[in-house]
């Protein structure tokens, strides 16, 4: 009998079996990919973690292969799956340590059917091999997933900045910028880098800025405003406002900050009666 290919042969028939049984023991009340109770996802997930062990097996052929080539694809398909994506690394992370004890385990059930042809040398050998290729899998998939999470997060703030910004073209030269929400300093910025850009593409040369949709206003969010229109003017556009609010109104003039050179409409409605 050739042990190793005892081994290996042993493994491979046992596939299915564990991955039934981490099913079976998954904490399935967390958030993520381990707590969906959609049929195909679970479907999926069990393939997934079936496909990772048939590779697994294979480390354990006489020739060895390389464990960052053999589950290179793998990784990158499980970095990039969204429902992992959705998943906490710690939970990724506890289930890939869950894998291993399914290993162990797996070992010492095969050492003890083959006491006679096992020496503790190879099984501590095979014990090394298990723990050193599990740790070069575990470290390239979170290289990978955090990658991968910061791709995500840098395409979400892209999207963000462009949506800081919807410069709506009413006709030919003029334009509207509508602010909604919170106005902070961080955004202030965005709005006018994205306002610029914008309106020199769109050649704009008049723009109403409505705040009505803005929550509330400090002394440091009127400055930003303020020095938006001032920028604004700077490189030769008109710029109006619109929507600015009883309250925000008073609030302004309390912190000092007054737009008396800006020309206020009550609403959008108004404005462009004027503007057009």
């Amino acid at each position: 009998m050739e042990k190793t290919y005892s081994v290996y042969a042993f493994m491979k028939s046992r596939t299915w079996a564990l991955t039934e049984r981490w099913y079976e023991n998954l904490n399935k009340d967390r958030e993520g990919v381990y707590g969906t109770t959609d049929e195909d996802a679970v479907t999926l997930l069990k393939n997934q973690n079936h496909d990772f062990h048939l590779l697994f097996c294979e480390l354990f052929r006489e020739d060895q292969p390389d464990v960052e080539e053999t589950f290179k694809s793998w990784i990158q398909t499980m970095a990039e799956d969204q429902a992992h994506l959705k998943t906490p690394l710690p939970d990724m992370i506890e289930e890939f340590l869950n894998v291993k004890e399914q290993y162990i385990e797996l070992l010492e059930e095969y050492a003890l059917h083959h006491a006679e042809a096992v020496t503790l040398a190879e099984f501590n050998s095979w014990h090394k091999q298990l723990a050193l290729a599990l740790k070069r899998i575990m470290v390239t998939f979170t290289e990978n997933y955090l990658s991968h999470t910061a791709e995500q997060l840098r395409s979400r703030q892209e999207m963000i900045a462009l949506l800081s910004a919807p410069i709506m073209k009413v006709r030919e030269g003029i334009a509207l910028l509508p602010l909604v929400g919170e106005l902070d300093y961080d955004r202030a910025m965005i709005i006018f880098t994205q306002t610029l850009e914008k309106c020199s593409d769109l050649q704009v040369r008049t723009l109403l800025i409505d705040i009505s949709g803005v929550s509330e206003i400090d002394k440091r969010v009127a400055d930003q405003l303020y020095s938006l229109i001032s920028g604004l003017r700077l490189i030769g556009m008109q710029v109006f406002l619109s929507g600015v609010r009883p309250e925000i109104a008073r609030t302004s003039i309390q912190l000092g900050v007054q737009f008396k050179d800006v020309k206020v409409y009550s609403s959008i409605e108004k404005a462009m009666v004027t503007l057009i």
